[in-house]
């Protein structure tokens, strides 16, 4: 989907930062006079601020979380960094982390832990992509700390006094694929305990490294880090994920900032890279940014909300058109966990609207406690559906086996308790077919399925008509048009609404998730007047059952 891979404003940045500093100055007096084994025994959980350390000393911190959390949570961190401060760590510790815990100094881990930890793998600063990965990787199969060579020399000394297992230095790689080569021919004997791929590790294309999220996840389950550029790594991707068998998941997310990127904010390499992922027959769960996964996907919910759905066949009134909004990227976890927190539950007009959220179905089963914290606050102007394009960000006529990744998101979907699905296909380039759309009628057989992200790479035309048709079951299908700005989505409304010309429209606008929330809908709904309505994901599958059984959908909707 369209990742506008914006990190967040300086506005964002600071509420956060205020969020974070009040909510520790009540953290640092909660139970610090609890000694550590105490605590262990308490099932107490050790939190630990490491936003002051770099982001190459948090990859270390990070990759030891998950090393000791594979057995139970026991370690939680803090962050405020500019590339994850809409994470609010300190929000969810306080809101959905239901364990209590006690703060702890972050170097002071290294001590409390060493007894899980076998050593250090030191990373070459002049491979650092690369080779941060491959020590990561090594440090989960190996019990270790892959770190920098300047915490090396921290943690070799007293009082620390750690050994080195594995210095990268020494192999003097200088080539990506020749370093993953290496890489595959090493942990070979390890594969039995290798979970999945973590496309991770260069988040801003600067050839820096140092991504932290995601490292504990990887260490806790064994995973293979690797970063690729899909236009010119295809051989790396191939050889990574030609490892495991179809339908893995790979998690991190396959962006990477090339000079195209950087001059017009398109992520053109997206449909390539997912595109690659779809071919091996596997899918991305998007994941970059994601903090503490190897807490919150142990944590148990206490209460069980189910979420709101009620598509029952309604009336529509000729004159009127009905407008969905879905806010889109919510395939994308760290969307989940923490900018739609900021930017959209916690905005003033949201609830106040109808409209639809975009969700991964991934929330439910490996975050619980904070999709249930969304369903809890959310009312029934707030109907969720599965973003694409189910299981997890695929594309469906790409895969070789569609039926098998079919009956897992049937499965998946089934857990988050979400009964429609939104679908992307073709690298943008076109809609799914009537036969893909045909499949997901009668395996998932969904209340209702909505397409596309328009016109990136060509597809539709502006506007993008959302054509309304049927798959297997009679599931009503619309295409969307995209929101990119108020001006420009209220353009594309009118413009679709001229297009039912002999009974009611239908708009379904697939709304910028990144730029526009309630508030904009409130304002374009107020511009737009009186004929059109704002309608929830149900009831707009509802309004067009009941204008098909009406015989009233208009001839320019209908393919």
């Amino acid at each position: 989907m369209k990742k506008i891979k914006k990190r967040f404003n300086f506005l964002l940045a600071n509420l956060s930062v205020l969020l974070v500093a009040l909510a520790l100055a009540a953290c640092s007096s909660s139970s610090s006079t609890v000694s550590t084994t105490a605590a262990n025994k308490l099932g107490q959980l050790t939190v630990s601020n490491i936003s002051s350390f770099s982001l190459e000393d948090q990859v270390s911190f990070t990759s030891i979380q998950g090393i000791v959390n594979r057995a139970v949570p026991n370690l939680y961190l803090i962050y405020n960094t500019p590339s994850n401060t809409q994470q609010g760590s300190q929000f969810w510790l306080t809101h959905v982390v239901n364990m209590p815990y006690h703060t702890a100094d972050p170097m002071s881990l290294f001590l409390k832990y060493k007894p899980n930890l076998d050593g250090l793998i030191i990373w070459d600063p002049n491979m650092v992509v690369d080779t941060q990965n491959l020590a990561v990787t090594l440090a989960g199969l190996k019990d270790a700390v892959p770190c920098s060579p300047q915490m090396a020399q921290t943690l070799e000394a007293a009082p620390y006094n750690y050994k080195v297992l594995m210095d990268l230095r020494t192999y003097h790689f200088t080539n990506r694929y020749n370093t993953y080569k290496w890489l595959v021919n090493y942990i070979h004997p390890y594969m039995s305990k290798i979970s999945f791929p973590v496309w991770i590790g260069d988040p801003d294309g600067s050839n820096s490294g140092d991504d932290p999220s995601l490292r504990d996840w990887s260490t806790q389950h064994y995973g293979i880090d690797f970063e690729a550029d899909a236009g010119t790594d295809a051989n790396v991707v191939t050889m990574i994920l030609g490892l495991f068998p179809k339908d893995s998941p790979v998690y991190g997310y396959i962006f990477y900032q090339d000079a195209q990127y950087k001059k017009t904010s398109l992520p053109i390499l997206e449909g390539v890279s997912v595109g690659e992922i779809s071919q091996a027959g596997d899918y991305l769960v998007p994941t970059d940014g994601f903090h503490n996964l190897s807490v919150f996907s142990q944590l148990k919910t206490s209460k069980t909300v189910t979420p709101l759905w009620n598509s029952a066949t309604l009336t529509p009134n000729k004159t009127k058109t009905y407008v969905l909004f879905a806010t889109t990227d919510g395939d994308n976890l760290a969307y989940d966990q923490g900018f739609f927190l900021l930017h959209q539950l916690q905005n003033r007009d949201f609830g106040k609207v109808p409209m639809g959220i975009s969700v991964s179905v991934n929330l439910a089963r490996l975050a619980p406690t904070i999709y249930q914290y969304y369903l809890q606050h959310s009312g029934r102007n707030d109907i969720y559906i599965a973003a694409p394009s189910g299981a997890g960000y695929a594309y469906p006529s790409m895969m070789p086996d569609l039926t098998q990744y079919l009956n897992l998101s049937k499965a998946r979907m089934a857990n988050a308790g979400l009964k429609s699905v939104w679908i992307l296909d073709n690298e943008y380039e076109s809609s799914p077919t009537q036969s893909t759309v045909d499949q997901y009628g009668k395996i998932i057989d969904p209340a209702g399925i909505f397409a596309d992200y328009d016109n990136f790479k060509g597809g539709f035309l502006t506007p993008n008509p959302p054509a309304i048709s049927f798959a297997t079951g009679n599931v009503p299908v619309v295409h969307d048009v995209y929101g990119l700005g108020q001006e420009n989505t209220i353009n594309s409304i009118e413009a679709t609404a001229k297009l039912a010309s002999n009974g009611p429209g239908f708009v379904f606008v697939g709304l910028d998730a990144w730029n526009l929330n309630s508030s904009d809908v409130q304002q374009m709904m107020s511009k737009l007047g009186p004929s059109y309505v704002a309608v929830t994901p149900d009831q707009f599958v509802g309004l067009i059952k009941g204008a098909q059984k009406a015989q009233e959908i208009s001839t320019g909707l209908t393919k």
